[in-house]
């Protein structure tokens, strides 16, 4: 059976990289690697506790920006004549990311013994998923890798922009809440002190709310050591969770976000347009829409689009149309559903997903708006309350003790 495997090796000019590939078995993946006169440091296959380690270090996938780059640079070369091993060799010289470098001579090794570029790509999952694989091979059975590579950024270049603007929608919120964390951690290690020196000297009756605030500043401040101690191990753990869990942590995150009104219609109008892009890409690539569907299902995150996706798979088994099925299921609106009819009926279903998924960028790109029109407001009102309320809770005796002075 064929594994998935992290290593960690050393180059001949004494260099540590890190990488993964498939095998079927250790022995056939230490073959590999010690054909391209790589040092072996370490091996783990994935699924065992020292594969997550091994993952966590790699340092996550490349930015899918870099990733489009590489394609583009690709679909350039090997358009203008220049052989696949040259064209990776050029690639590699220009990569400024470490996280593609690697594979990328891996398979160019691989080339180099013989493989065809899609195997090549198909022994790194991490770094090349599978529609992309299947896109290439396409390409190479039909002479078009060129026109396949330049689709392959295209679509990687569409779905980083999407996901880009959905960063850039959730960077207010995430800096308002580190401020606001940096500015409640000052007030609790510094002036919350202050005045609990001052009221102590005083004699000052405190009200409950002012007790715990104390309490729980004197906490942090004279354990400030566990508590950081604490953070880095939650930090720590979270990280290897997320490392080992993604999937499942995601999609339980955005079940749990499609129940929230306009948070729920930006993931499935994002979902919609991801699979529309995908497909339509996949079928003007000339993979088979049988496979295409599979390829698309498994690059959904979903489960509702996931199980749609898989109906229609068995329907189209047992001769039913895709409108049909699609209608059956609600997790498709109506335009959908009118457009992918439309789509069969005149023979031009790429050219209806791609019209799609342009449309559902759009539906993002108004319920992106939606939600900054919301959130910053109600981002201002928490953070004034909390930060309201410690320095209430602090000056609430100050007036006691003048109050007593008069």
């Amino acid at each position: 059976m064929v594994c998935l495997y992290y290593y960690t090796a050393r180059t001949s000019a004494g260099e540590f990289v890190h990488g993964s590939l498939t095998a079927a078995s250790e022995d056939f993946a230490l073959g590999n690697l010690r054909a391209r006169r790589l040092f072996v440091t370490s091996l783990q296959r994935a699924g065992t506790r020292g594969a997550v380690l091994a993952a966590a270090l790699q340092g996550g996938a490349a930015p899918k920006k870099q990733i489009a780059a590489l394609y583009r640079a690709l679909a350039a070369l090997v358009a203008a004549g220049v052989p696949i091993r040259r064209a990776l060799d050029v690639t590699i010289e220009q990569c400024s990311a470490p996280r593609l470098r690697e594979p990328l001579a891996s398979v160019r090794a691989d080339i180099e013994g013989g493989c065809e570029l899609s195997l090549a790509m198909a022994r790194r999952p991490l770094e090349f998923p599978k529609y992309v694989v299947s896109m290439v091979q396409a390409g190479e059975a039909g002479g078009v890798l060129d026109a396949v590579l330049e689709r392959v950024a295209g679509f990687t270049e569409r779905d980083t922009a999407v996901q880009k603007r959905i960063q850039s929608a959730a960077a207010y919120p995430a800096v308002v809440a580190c401020t606001a964390l940096a500015l409640v951690i000052f007030l609790m290690t510094t002036i919350v002190p202050t005045f609990e020196s001052l009221y102590r000297e005083m004699r000052v009756p405190l009200p409950p709310v002012t007790r715990a605030l104390i309490i729980l500043s004197s906490f942090i401040t004279s354990h400030a050591a566990l508590v950081i101690t604490l953070l880095a191990g939650l930090v720590c753990m979270t990280t290897l969770c997320i490392t080992r869990y993604r999937r499942e942590i995601e999609r339980h995150l955005q079940c749990m976000l499609l129940r929230v009104p306009v948070l729920g219609a930006l993931f499935r109008n994002d979902e919609l347009a991801r699979l529309a892009r995908l497909l339509g890409t996949l079928l003007q690539s000339g993979v088979c829409f049988s496979e295409a569907l599979a390829l698309v299902e498994s690059s959904l995150s979903l489960p509702a689009y996931v199980q749609a996706v898989a109906n229609t798979r068995a329907a189209l088994d047992a001769g039913q149309g895709i409108g049909e099925v699609l209608a059956r299921s609600n997790a498709f609106d109506g335009i959908f559903i009118q457009l992918i009819h439309a789509g069969e009926e005149t023979g031009t279903l790429d050219g209806m997903l791609m019209r799609l998924a342009s449309y559902y960028d759009l539906e993002v790109e108004t319920a992106l708006h939606s939600l900054s029109s919301i959130v910053e407001p109600l981002m201002i009102v928490v953070v004034g309350c909390l930060v309201g309320g410690i320095i209430a809770a602090i000056f609430i005796p100050l007036y006691t003790l003048i109050g007593n002075i008069r």
